[in-house]
């Protein structure tokens, strides 16, 4: 999703637990050219419940 002059990519991860809590949590990554992707530290959509299916919608 662009978000400016980067981009915002959402994913899920499963493990381990103390990076994600309940499996299938949402974490996040941007970009400046689509290619190269750095995992935005301290950004997790929730650690306290299952949150499969990411999705980012430009509104």
């Amino acid at each position: 999703c662009g978000a400016g002059d980067r981009y915002v990519m959402a994913f899920e991860i499963f493990g381990p637990p103390e990076e994600c809590g309940v499996r299938f949590t949402m974490q996040f990554a941007e970009s400046t050219d689509l290619l190269r992707w750095r995992r935005i530290e301290n950004c997790a959509y929730s650690k306290e419940r299952y949150t499969a299916c990411p999705a980012l919608r430009f509104l």
